[in-house]
């Protein structure tokens, strides 16, 4: 088993040292950008990826608590947390459509 998470790794760690994959958003803003919104599949698969974060982070919290189980429901929480879902979700989410956008607008012939 061990021989097998180490062939995993090292595997992974060879194909992160590519130059395609170095998604860093500091040192290539525009392949970053790319890879993240090009098209409108990356943008929804993006957006609906940190909804599922957010989601699952607010069950995490949650289940974590065990008094709140008498108190409050999980829809109750997910009603209550509007704040939260603004910040971690309606924010990224319109950054990364103005990213999107962005990158249309690039691509285009003048």
């Amino acid at each position: 088993m061990a021989l097998l998470g180490y062939i995993l790794s090292d595997n992974v760690c060879l194909l992160f040292r590519e130059k395609e994959f170095n998604l860093s958003l500091h040192q290539d803003p525009i392949a970053w950008c790319q890879a993240v919104a090009k098209n409108r599949v990356k943008l929804i698969t993006a957006i609906a990826l940190q909804i599922l974060v957010t989601i699952f982070v607010l069950y995490l919290f949650y289940d974590s608590i065990p008094e709140l189980f008498m108190v409050m429901s999980f829809t109750d929480i997910l009603q209550k947390s509007s704040l939260i879902f603004f910040v971690c979700i309606g924010v990224p989410s319109l950054y990364l459509y103005a990213i999107y956008q962005l990158l249309k607008e690039i691509k285009k012939p003048d």
